[in-house]
């Protein structure tokens, strides 16, 4: 019989606010399995994280981690020199001015890690990371991607025997969520580490041992992989959450046909170039998406077109304003880190931005009141910004972007680590806003949300090197690739890394892995690997991504 290295019973957590995050939860961990949290914003998971990492004290129940009580203050000590724990955000771990070297050095000697052990240690992390060209920049210099792969090495560097990651990927592109994955999967298989890990993608929670569903602080689903289709059981969810939102615009009609035009446009930090001559043209009411890897210099050009950042050289033009300060209040905009203000709440951020754009105080009331019901916030209206999940801090963002009734909407990640449900809510908004004219550039990594886009652009290195509608785009994959197929195997990320040592291009997906080629070669695949199961699958827009960037 496996041993237990987590055991919980009853646990319930109640913030002194009153909120009841956690409800009567029980539940068990073996050792060297990977355990799946899946679940809305606010369904519980970081409390129940927290409670097992010792960083809160639970209201009751008991919790048992390697054998130490959490709530013990003389021994969470012993249960901290056992595991490790990383937040939620990227690289909150971390410290930003020093290096990435300066880091791993940093947790190794917290750690008592001297000497050869440390030298071999941080050789190993920065090749199997491909951090190691970069082991002398600094970390706040570094894409989201790169810090997640460094906070979990330092996580990894005292060998623990939990490691609890806390939605490790929101924020990261495919190609690096996939790298952070091939590292949970290296230390699960050969040091028998287990992990304990959050996430708002569907395919991820079919990757581990166990998969654990979360709402309103409870536990109502428990599985494991392909016992049950998470995919069907959030479409049935989003099915039934679905309602008419009937956006209160009026029919854009003052913008040109041409609503942005970028031309030419360079912008360079000292010696590093971040957009490379870019040009671009986005029609009046259409919705432009924008995809490329952490780093890639999506952020950077919209910061550039709105001119937060002076650009270098290039012409650009919005909403035929050619400066564009003078058309600041038709303009929405959602950043990555959030323009709110965190000890007011919810209700008097969304006055305050309303009185920045010069909404009538009179006509402010009735707005807020629109979007709390548009953006189911109303819950939240007298909760400090402070106090509310990841996920509805991104909706009041959306709601203060939209309180002025912009034509034009700037949404840099708008739904980074929202869940399927609320993600859809975002998306029949930014739709139905498209219906009426509102213009909007959206970056994202969620590759099902490109599907929504009219046109994609592809970017890579500062440089736009493709651009379409999705279904154009899909179909040249297609053409390219010779083929799509879907290999079933219990071991996908193992699977993966032998593909690649033969020179395919592949990708994980759940306990699939998705392979480029033609049918020939597939067939003398599956009789070289010994897979029973092969199925040709259409084209997605992550094949796009992954095809076209790797």
């Amino acid at each position: 019989m496996a041993e237990k290295v987590v055991e919980v019973e009853n646990l319930t957590v109640v913030y002194k606010n009153g909120t009841v995050a956690v409800k009567n939860v029980s539940l068990s961990v073996e050792r060297g399995g990977i355990y799946l949290f899946v679940g809305p914003d606010g369904a519980g998971k970081s409390s129940l994280f927290k409670s097992v990492a010792g960083v809160i004290k639970y209201s009751s129940g008991k919790v048992s981690v390697l054998g130490f009580d959490p709530k013990d203050d003389r021994e969470v000590e012993k249960i901290r020199e056992k595991i490790s724990f990383m937040p939620q955000g990227l690289g909150l771990n971390l410290y930003q001015r020093l290096s990435v070297e300066e880091n791993l050095d940093f947790f190794a000697d917290l750690r008592g890690i001297e000497g050869k052990e440390k030298e071999e240690k941080k050789e190993l992390f920065l090749k199997i990371t491909g951090l190691y060209p970069f082991r002398d920049r600094k970390v706040e210099h570094l894409s989201g991607g790169m810090k997640q792969k460094l906070g979990i090495c330092c996580s990894l560097m005292h060998n623990p025997e939990i490691v609890i990651l806390d939605e490790p990927t929101t924020g990261v592109d495919p190609v690096s969520r996939r790298e952070i994955w091939n590292l949970i999967y290296e230390f699960s298989e050969k040091e028998k580490i287990t992990f304990l890990v959050s996430t708002s993608y569907i395919d991820e929670a079919e990757r581990g041992t166990f998969v654990f569903v979360m709402e309103n602080g409870e536990v109502v689903l428990r599985f494991k992989p392909g016992e049950v289709s998470l995919e069907d059981y959030f479409n049935k969810k989003i099915e039934k959450s679905r309602v008419y939102i009937s956006v209160p615009f009026e029919n854009v009609t003052s913008v040109p046909e041409k609503a942005v035009i970028v031309k030419n446009v360079t912008k360079k930090f000292g010696n590093f170039v971040a957009v490379n001559n870019v040009s671009l043209t986005i029609k009046r009411g259409e919705i432009a998406g924008f995809l490329g890897p952490n780093g890639a210099g999506k952020t950077t050009l919209m910061k550039t077109i709105l001119g937060i950042y002076e650009k270098d050289s290039g012409y650009v033009e919005v909403a035929g304003f050619k400066d564009v300060r003078k058309c600041r209040k038709i303009i929405g905009y959602t950043s990555q880190k959030f323009s709110l203000y965190e000890d007011m709440t919810v209700y008097e951020n969304l006055i305050l931005w309303g009185s920045v754009y010069d909404v009538p105080f009179w006509d402010l009331k009735k707005r807020i009141d629109q979007f709390l019901e548009i953006l189911r916030l109303r819950k939240f209206k007298n909760s400090f910004v402070s106090s509310v999940p990841l996920g509805v801090k991104q909706r009041v963002s959306l709601a203060a972007a939209l309180i002025h009734y912009p034509v034009i909407l700037f949404l840099d990640e708008p739904t980074s680590g929202v869940d399927p449900v609320e993600r859809n809510v975002f998306w029949q908004i930014i739709r139905e806003l498209s219906k009426k004219g509102v213009t909007s550039l959206v970056t994202t990594h969620y590759m099902d949300e490109a599907e929504f886009c009219d046109r994609v652009f592809l970017m890579r290195e500062g440089r736009i090197f493709k651009e379409g509608s999705p279904d154009k785009l899909k179909e040249e994959v297609k053409e390219k690739a010779g083929g799509i197929y879907e290999i079933y195997t219990e071991f996908p990320f193992r699977l993966y890394s032998l593909l690649k040592e033969k020179g395919f291009k592949a990708t994980v997906f759940g306990r699939k892995v998705r392979i480029y080629a033609d049918r020939s070669t597939v067939d003398r695949l599956k009789k070289e690997l010994g897979v029973d199961r092969v199925e040709e699958a259409n084209p997605t827009m992550e094949d796009v991504f992954v095809f076209s960037v790797m």
